[in-house]
């Protein structure tokens, strides 16, 4: 048993070795029946647990679109492939698709579920419509809190009503051509994952998962927003000289901006970079700007 480390095959050494306790207790001169009566508990519960092990470890059936959803959202985190498959019986899964331009949902909208981003982009607005964050499949791809660990049970009463109360304090938006969701009942999600203590704490890691992949896009997004800032201010007057060059390409290797990301701000600003590599932008360009 102290090679073991498989709990299947643990467990069933464990009911072996009962069973010879068993019978070495019932064996004796004067039977000892209270040992006896213990290592037949033991038996019990790990005869439990056996059929629990043999479930999770049946074969189960995913279609594309819950094999992708469970692989890069749930897999990593501890959570089997029937405990998924509850997840999303128990949580009223939906599969919704977004055309460019579509709101996903609203700031001010009953909170009634949360949804997961499989494809596509979506840009998150804040309380005053600024847009704050762009939303891609991967880490930190759902559209909200997935999971509140520090929510106790006694908050329970105040969850039951949370589909009539209007929480949702971002907007989002699809800006891709097609966008796809993985949405779940936010309530009974909750519930669910609160009814097993292995659940809870799969559902806390990819929490946290999630709120770091937010944090580490967040922060490559914010660079590359002040390096537009800068690149913003230094060609406003059509001239860039090689001073003003030198310091934004520090502060580009500096923070890890890309060339083609250098290239599609200056596109995006009306330069090309022969223009920028000349220090002036091309006359027509400002007259026409200046219109």
């Amino acid at each position: 048993a102290i090679n073991q480390t498989d709990m299947l095959s643990l467990r069933g050494i464990s009911i072996c070795a009962s069973t010879l306790g068993i019978a070495y207790n019932l064996l004796q001169p004067t039977p000892l029946w209270a040992p006896a009566a213990w290592g037949l508990f033991f038996i019990s519960c790990h005869a439990y647990y056996i059929a629990v092990l043999l479930r999770e470890r049946q074969h189960i059936s995913l279609s594309l679109e819950e094999e992708r959803a469970y692989e890069s959202a749930f897999h990593p985190f501890g959570f089997t492939p029937r405990q998924f498959c509850e997840i999303l019986q128990q949580a009223r899964v939906r599969w919704c698709s977004y055309s460019q331009g579509t709101w996903i949902s609203r700031r001010g909208e009953p909170l009634t579920d949360i949804a997961l981003l499989m494809d596509g982009e979506v840009k998150v607005f804040s309380t005053t419509d600024d847009e704050i964050d762009v939303i891609k499949p991967g880490k930190g791809a759902w559209l909200g809190e997935f999971f509140d660990p520090n929510l106790k049970q006694e908050d329970k009463a105040q969850l039951e009503h949370l589909e009539n109360v209007p929480r949702r304090n971002v907007s989002f938006q699809c800006i891709s051509e097609q966008c796809q969701t993985m949405s779940l009942s936010r309530k009974e999600l909750w519930e669910h994952l609160h009814k097993n203590p292995h659940l809870k704490e799969s559902a806390t890691r990819a929490e946290v998962d999630d709120l770091w992949g937010k944090l580490r896009h967040s922060l490559s997004d914010s660079r590359r927003k002040a390096y537009r800032q800068m690149l913003e201010i230094a060609t406003s007057d059509g001239v860039i000289c090689e001073t003003e060059r030198g310091i934004l390409r520090a502060w580009r290797e500096r923070h890890e901006i890309t060339r083609e990301e250098h290239s599609n701000i200056l596109e995006a600003l009306g330069w090309s970079e022969d223009e920028y590599d000349r220090g002036r932008r091309h006359r027509s360009r400002v007259r026409s700007g200046s219109r």
